[in-house]
């Protein structure tokens, strides 16, 4: 009998051991989401953010920030999300960087989310435009002013996106009320051989830092390309 209670015991403790680990993990990751949902709870969409459009721009290129669907945002209607949207895509082409067919370019979909970073927050809208002509391009408008935070487009020419990229950080930039920091000789450089002092990597992507500034206080805006497409101020905030 006391064998029979021994192999018993024994048998109880290995089981223990074994299952403990995974009990363990699971009340970890139990915490963990509880965490999560805290702080995303401090965060009140009904207040304005109380960051810069520069403050903005810059969160939404950090690696560390994150991104989370909301649905709808506070400000923009479909309509004046619709509206501020074309004024970016009808500055692209003023500038030069003709990447849509206007006759047959249509806002095909759109969806709010959230940035977040280090108590930070503020929402921007994702708003996919297609031509069906191969062209696309996603514009990020922040919902508080509708303005553009970043650009990113696909060509079905692949010579020719490289080449828009300089014109369609200006247009960006424009169109949220900054101005190239030509003091910066970079920027020549970019805008003259679309090479300028870029860091290409083993994917063939090119990246470029294009010099901004609202008057007072100076910045840089991220810019990548590859073959057939582009992107000003990269969207490096995940999920």
């Amino acid at each position: 009998m006391k064998r029979v209670l021994a192999a018993v015991l024994t048998l109880a403790v290995l089981l223990a051991g074994f299952f403990l680990p995974t009990l363990v993990t699971g009340i970890q990751d139990k915490n963990a989401v509880q965490v999560e949902d805290v702080s995303l709870q401090q965060v009140d969409l009904n207040e304005d953010s109380g960051l810069t459009i520069i403050e903005k721009l810059q969160m939404l290129s950090d690696e560390t920030s994150t991104q989370l669907a909301v649905g709808v945002g506070r400000v923009q209607t479909i309509p004046m999300l619709s509206q501020n949207a074309w004024v970016v895509l009808d500055n692209l082409t003023i500038n030069g960087a003709a990447i849509l067919d206007p006759a047959t370019t249509v806002q095909e979909q759109q969806s709010a989310l959230l940035v977040s970073n280090g108590g930070r927050a503020y929402i921007v809208w994702q708003i996919l435009f297609n031509d069906g002509n191969n062209n696309i391009c996603w514009l990020y408008l922040d919902d508080e002013t509708g303005l553009p935070l970043s650009i990113s487009c696909c060509a079905s020419d692949d010579s020719v996106a490289a080449s828009w990229l300089y014109v369609a950080g200006e247009a960006m930039l424009t169109s949220d009320g900054l101005w190239l920091d030509n003091s910066v000789s970079n920027n020549d450089a970019i805008m003259e051989s679309a090479v300028g002092d870029s860091n290409e990597s083993e994917t063939g992507v090119e990246t470029f830092e294009l010099a901004a500034t609202d008057g007072s206080t100076q910045f840089s805006i991220p810019l990548e390309s590859s073959y057939g497409w582009l992107t000003v101020n990269p969207v490096c905030a995940y999920f």
